[in-house]
């Protein structure tokens, strides 16, 4: 096919070559045909199509010669036409290889990055999952240990106290009871300081009502102690998130609520959960003195459950966080969770 395209197209050059005469130069044309054949043919291709365009190149300066008879110009002509024929022969091989050539480093160089990118999502997906089995250990712990103190700290320390009640009605001495009274204030102390750890290892509150009341009451509690103004808002129809979700989310939310009181200097935080058929997310709104969002982000910028903690953890469990902050203006947190067979269920009445 392409020797048939290329050998019409020789005709054509031909005929105008003929028209026009020896004084009127189209050797140009000629390199049509033979860069044609040698690009999609070949080398040899090329250099044998060489040979009738230069035929023809003579012929046609035979037929119009108007130099002097016998004279060899028509034939040198001829024959320096197919040597520069030969050239752009070899030219247009040498450039086709080069572009193969290209193409291939760059194929396999697109493969070698698609490995590379493979083998980098996978470390990372596993480096997701150990993350998530370690946070799943780690909650684990925390709720065994918390109903460790609950079952016995907390209940010795109940017996303790009541003891203690039942030997101070009874006692005569003052001085005797004086002392009594002051153990049942330290007992109770220390079972109120009981009570507030094992809220914050793992508060039960939230196998029980859920993962808003929990944060509701903490912010309660928060209040109180220092004053700051908190307001905890639901939207959206309730479901019930898993152990897992729940009690990383109450913690990231108690972390973010310290660092807005602590760090922000801010004096009114409002919490706002928005419920989504398919999803929910918790908006954290402060007034304190706001941050650079980059370098609050970096992995160096806060041991622990920073935000570069949250957001790592966060897209463990297959969610987004979203930090919008400027020095001086406040910040903004989006903690965006999709909702699924793994995080949630249908909300169950609690009886």
């Amino acid at each position: 096919m392409i020797i048939a395209v290329a050998a019409l197209l020789l005709l054509g050059i031909d005929c105008v070559d003929f028209i026009t005469g020896p004084r009127v130069s189209v050797f140009l044309l000629y390199l049509a045909p033979v860069t044609l054949v040698t690009w999609f043919c070949g080398k040899r291709a090329g250099y044998w199509s060489a040979l009738p365009c230069a035929i023809s190149r003579l012929l046609v300066l035979i037929y119009a010669d108007v130099s002097e008879p016998g004279s060899i110009v028509p034939y040198w002509n001829s024959f320096m036409a197919y040597a520069t024929l030969l050239v752009v022969a070899r030219l247009v091989h040498a450039r086709k290889e080069l572009g193969m050539r290209i193409e291939n480093l760059v194929n396999e160089r697109t493969v070698s990055l698609q490995a590379e990118l493979l083998q980098r999502q996978r470390a990372e997906e596993a480096i997701h999952n150990l993350a998530s089995q370690l946070s799943v250990a780690e909650d684990a712990e925390r709720r065994k240990l918390a109903h460790d103190i609950h079952d016995t700290l907390g209940q010795t320390l109940t017996v303790i106290k009541m003891n203690l009640e039942a030997v101070a009605e009874a006692g005569h001495d003052q001085s005797q009871v004086k002392r009594i009274r002051d153990s049942l204030g330290l007992v109770e102390n220390l079972i109120q300081q009981t009570r507030t750890l094992t809220f914050e290892l793992y508060p039960a509150m939230l196998d029980h009502l859920g993962l808003v009341p929990t944060i509701r009451r903490y912010s309660e509690q928060f209040q109180t102690q220092t004053g700051v103004q908190l307001t905890v808002s639901e939207l959206g129809e309730p479901r019930t998130l898993s152990n897992q979700a729940a009690n990383y989310l109450f913690r990231s939310i108690k972390e973010l609520i310290n660092n807005a009181t602590k760090h922000g200097k801010a004096q009114e935080v409002l919490i706002t959960v928005h419920w989504r058929p398919d999803a929910f997310s918790i908006v954290v709104d402060d007034d304190g003195c706001g941050f650079d969002p980059v370098a609050a982000l970096s992995p160096k910028a806060h041991p622990g459950l920073g935000l570069a903690g949250i957001q790592e953890r966060l897209r463990s469990l297959g969610g987004e966080l979203c930090v919008e902050s400027a020095p001086g203006e406040g910040a903004r947190i989006i903690l965006e969770l999709k909702l699924d067979r793994n995080h949630a269920q249908e909300r169950m009445e609690i009886t």
